[in-house]
């Protein structure tokens, strides 16, 4: 899984001179500067399709986070304006282009490769009939795009209690159980499948994360590309230029033949930001 999803960041256009995809437990991106983005992985032996959205996901991020100019390093432009407009990226990735048939109809022979017993029989629509399956789930980052909002607003209830003196938070596990099944008709069967799944609440992203809630910018992202109109024409194998480049100036400020810098060597040493999750 780990060497298909490698490939498949590549053909996006993710430059590995200059960053490299890792496993961990939850996915994430950490862009230290554009010279040095490091995305992350998890795998699951009997899942294959999780591990394929994480990577167009935080390959999207990565693409961002590669695409500022070499004139913009260190400065305030080599930065997203916002939190939402970086997840537009990610999202535009993994939902509007990965989740289209003309994707799979470019890539469904590299899942056929790296899984030639596996996936020997599937066709272009019976990938597409799965990965746009609607199911309600116990975990927030395999949600489909119909149910997936209803976790985060999960969330920003929760964290808005919180805040308000409304909750304690001895009382999160049980109202979180509560509403999974008000909401979305799920009931964990532990805290690892409810509150505590998301492993970036210690780090106050969840509640409150540098003095704003953090998960409310998914769906504002994935709302802020929703009708773009290169995401009508999704990039078959070989094309993936056409989408990068017509979205890369937009996003970042820069213009295609300006985005990629002369010397892959990060200038005296790396520039921390704030990672990136699913």
């Amino acid at each position: 899984q780990h060497t298909m999803c490698d490939a498949l960041i590549a053909e996006m256009g993710f430059d590995f001179e200059a960053g490299r995809q890792d496993k961990s437990a939850h996915p994430f991106t950490q862009g230290m500067n554009a010279q040095d983005v490091r995305l992350t992985n998890r795998y699951f032996e009997d899942n294959v399709v999780s591990s394929i959205y994480s990577a167009l996901h935080e390959g999207g991020h990565g693409l961002y986070e590669q695409g500022y100019s070499a004139e913009s390093y260190r400065t305030f432009l080599a930065q997203a304006p916002s939190m939402g407009l970086h997840e537009s990226q990610s999202r535009l990735w993994e939902n509007l282009v990965g989740r289209s048939r003309a994707y799979w109809r470019g890539h469904l022979a590299t899942l056929k490769k790296y899984f030639p017993e596996a996936a020997a029989d599937l066709t272009v629509d019976q990938v597409y009939a799965t990965v746009n399956r609607v199911e309600p789930s116990l975990i927030r980052v395999e949600a489909d795009e119909v149910t997936y909002n209803l976790h985060i607003l999960l969330r920003f209830e929760l964290e808005l209690g919180l805040l308000r003196g409304q909750l304690k938070v001895s009382e999160l596990p049980g109202i979180w159980n509560d509403r999974m099944q008000q909401y979305l008709g799920v009931k964990p069967g532990n805290d690892s499948e409810g509150v505590l799944q998301d492993v970036f609440d210690h780090r106050c992203y969840f509640f409150s994360g540098a003095g704003s809630s953090f998960l409310p910018v998914v769906p504002a992202g994935s709302a802020s590309i929703s009708s773009a109109p290169t995401c009508n024409m999704p990039p078959h194998r070989g094309s993936r230029s056409h989408l990068d480049d017509s979205i890369r100036p937009i996003a970042t400020g820069t213009t295609p033949s300006t985005t990629a810098p002369t010397s892959r060597r990060p200038p005296s040493g790396p520039r921390w930001r704030r990672s990136r999750t699913r």
